[in-house]
């Protein structure tokens, strides 16, 4: 990217009776990406845009262009005010970023936490299909009896609000059963990609202070020096399927943890962002209203789990 200033002196002339002025000449190609030049003409700046037109259009340069008189016309109207003052944005341009796009408030009718979104269908397909893998269907029904009985045999090892659950599971029907039963107690979970580097997994466990852990024996020898109990889901003779099938009697605050995700760490230490039942159960009504989503729609599940905090709406 170049910036050009010329400011210096332009004298107009005749030569042998021509009458001398300057033209706007196109090259027909672009020196570098993009390039400013900017030439005063008497009290005016007079400026052109050279563009690399593989990677911008038209359009996009107007839009530079109308930031930049923007900017320049602030600088004007307020010359000793700070930067963080000045603005590039027209007035339509900025109600349409700030209001217009933003306008994303969902009125909750009924559910107000991620897991009671996926009981509303419970109640309304219970003998529809929730989740195909591999060759096994499973039903809103059976699902929720499972997870029902993984949130009473949490609340036995003590899971309540604000407590961090971690999950470390290979992708499966039980890790939708896990998460749900966490969200059901009203703790909150802390997904573990069983893919991710041993370090990493390591410490993401400790850093959210977990007391509990839910694995699988092919993981469990990752996390054999942590402080937080493994709950080892596919050990010979589990109890899972022992404790009650009925929703536990509790009371989940919207305003509470459903999930904490981890940074990259691509600025030092990977980060916990706490991601609250409101924020994300206003995330999907807003998906169910754009693009739409419907109970005909089937979800292919692609992403880590430690990008997406799952989706119970449908």
């Amino acid at each position: 990217v170049m910036f050009i200033l010329q400011n210096a002196p332009v004298t107009q002339g005749e030569f042998a009776g021509l009458q001398t002025d300057q033209v706007l000449f196109e090259f027909g190609t672009a020196k570098l990406d993009l390039t400013l030049s900017m030439e005063e003409r008497g009290d005016e700046l007079v400026a052109y845009f050279e563009y690399n037109t593989d990677l911008f259009d038209a359009d996009t340069v107007a839009r530079l262009a109308d930031h930049y008189a923007n900017l320049i016309n602030s600088i004007i109207s307020q010359p000793i005010a700070p930067l963080v003052e000045l603005t590039m944005l027209g007035a339509d341009e900025r109600r349409q970023l700030l209001t217009d796009w933003n306008d994303t408030v969902q009125t909750f009718d009924q559910a107000t936490t991620l897991h009671g979104l996926f009981e509303l269908n419970v109640a309304e397909r219970a003998s529809h299909a929730a989740v195909m893998f591999n060759a096994a269907s499973i039903s809103y029904a059976a699902l929720e009896q499972r997870a029902n009985q993984m949130a009473h045999r949490l609340i036995a090892q003590g899971a309540a609000a604000g407590t961090p659950i971690a999950v470390c599971l290979q992708r499966s029907d039980e890790l939708l059963v896990a998460l749900l039963g966490i969200l059901k107690t009203g703790a909150h979970y802390v997904p573990l990609d069983p893919d991710f580097p041993h370090d990493r997994l390591r410490y993401m466990l400790d850093d959210c202070g977990a007391p509990l852990l839910l694995t699988e024996t092919a993981q469990a020898s990752i996390f054999s020096a942590s402080s937080a109990q493994q709950l080892v889901l596919d050990e010979p003779g589990d109890v899972g399927d022992s404790f009650p099938d009925h929703a536990p009697n509790i009371t989940v605050d919207p305003a509470g943890l459903a999930y904490v995700i981890y940074t990259s760490g691509s600025t030092g230490k990977p980060k916990g962002v706490a991601i609250p039942h409101r924020a994300v159960v206003n995330f999907l009504l807003s998906m169910a209203n754009e693009p739409g989503i419907d109970a005909g729609d089937r979800w292919l599940a692609i992403a880590t789990i430690c990008l997406v905090g799952g989706c119970f709406l449908e």
